[in-house]
């Protein structure tokens, strides 16, 4: 018997010159084999577990647990690479005002102002996670992508720059570094590639147990989620026409970025107006305030006197004043909390919110405070203030917009 050999890459060509395509005029083309680099796409490496470092990143260590343990249901797989949106934007971080977002009214008054420097030494910024070099999908409304904090700068480099390292494989994360161990992919990541975060609170990394309940609360294990009043996220996105959230000064919660007291509602801007006539005959009236649109919500007439309080309605909680004497002298007030004994011992989270006229932040004077007409006896206080949108209503865990990926298979790669 007498075999005949055909070499397969005959059968190859033929296969291929038989289904030529053909141009107008008739004569057949011919389009090469694709790329065979381009036919088998990378497969995402597991790079194992991003340990944070908290001994110099407290609230960046903290704000990322709020959000593993608290909104994501400790859920703590996430994946680097490039993202369909720009993630500052779509976080909420960054917006058409340049200066950061913890300095601009009415949120200042809450995340800013109101954090003793012990906790958040000032100056601040605002601190995303997941990190906006996390791969993430575009902001979906009624879901917390990000969780929200303003924190000391020093700490929000350091929380970046550990990361940074962890990704490249370098300080800590080199071959033989301290923290080489966690990492189990070999070089620099790629896009697509996954991890898990985790974090440091004891030992020389960590935080001084001393401290752990009052810096990293939400570190520790099985942590109460409940908001301590620093916690927020944008609820609502407003693009202008080059793709940028949209927060203005004054604030206008009609038109601009809604951010929103994680587990409670939205933050708003408030403004109590109060004219005095003579020693003791007062007028208070309450509005929300809409960019320079002021819309009165509730009136009050009474007088001030000893232990005397006027309590204000319209808003979604009443608003107390006090007077502490004749025409010039100091007015406190207190959203929501009657008893003036305890006016400056506040609950953020459950929305209270108690101040002086001579309150002053870092967007300016909460107060404008009128000189004494001596003439007609009268003098006007107006304020602005932070308040929430609706009466809180508890709940801890929120509904988050999980930017989890499938794990990837573990790499053997070193």
């Amino acid at each position: 018997m007498k075999l005949t050999y055909t070499p397969f890459l005959s059968i190859l060509w033929a296969t291929q010159t038989s289904a030529l395509p053909a141009d107008p005029s008739g004569v057949e083309t011919f389009s090469p084999l694709p790329d065979p680099a381009a036919l088998f796409k990378r497969a995402p490496r597991d790079c194992g577990t991003f340990k944070f470092k908290c001994a110099r990143a407290a609230g960046a260590c903290n704000n990322a647990c709020y959000y593993i343990n608290c909104v994501n249901n400790k859920n703590a797989q996430f994946a680097w690479g490039s993202s369909p949106v720009d993630n500052r934007i779509h976080s909420g971080c960054t917006t058409t005002t340049k200066s950061s977002l913890c300095r601009l009214t009415p949120f200042s008054q809450r995340v800013w102002d109101r954090q003793p420097d012990s906790n958040a030494p000032k100056p601040l910024q605002c601190d995303e996670f997941p990190m906006n070099a996390f791969k993430q999908t575009e902001f979906k409304e009624g879901t917390v992508r990000n969780s929200l904090r303003c924190i000391n700068g020093g700490e929000n480099g350091s929380g970046g720059s550990q990361f940074g390292q962890f990704r490249q494989a370098t300080g800590d994360w080199a071959k033989g570094g301290r923290l080489a161990g966690t990492r189990t992919c070999d070089g620099a990541m790629n896009d697509g590639d996954t991890f898990k975060v985790d974090w440091i609170i004891d030992g020389d990394d960590g935080i001084p147990t001393a401290d752990q309940d009052r810096l990293v609360p939400y570190c520790k294990p099985n942590p109460n989620c409940a908001n301590d009043g620093y916690q927020f996220h944008m609820s609502k996105l407003q693009l202008n026409d080059g793709g940028t959230g949209i927060v203005e000064q004054p604030y206008n919660y009609n038109t601009n970025n809604r951010y929103a007291l994680t587990g409670k509602s939205d933050m708003k801007q408030y403004r109590v107006k109060v004219f005095r006539n003579g020693g003791s005959a007062v007028e208070v009236e309450v509005f929300e305030v809409f960019g320079s649109e002021e819309v009165s919500k509730g009136k009050k007439a009474g007088e001030f006197g000893d232990k005397k309080q006027i309590e204000v309605t319209g808003l979604p909680k009443s608003l107390f004043v006090f007077g502490h004497g004749g025409l010039g002298t100091e007015v406190t007030f207190s959203y929501t909390r009657s008893d003036a004994a305890t006016l400056f011992d506040f609950d953020f989270p459950n929305g209270d919110m108690a101040w002086g006229s001579g309150e002053k932040g870092i967007a300016g004077d909460w107060c404008q405070v009128g000189g004494v007409n001596m003439v007609s006896n009268t003098q006007w206080i107006y304020c602005d203030f932070v308040g929430l949108a609706a009466p809180a209503t508890g709940g801890s865990r929120p509904a988050s917009q999980s930017q989890a990926p499938t794990a990837a298979p573990k790499s053997s790669a070193r």
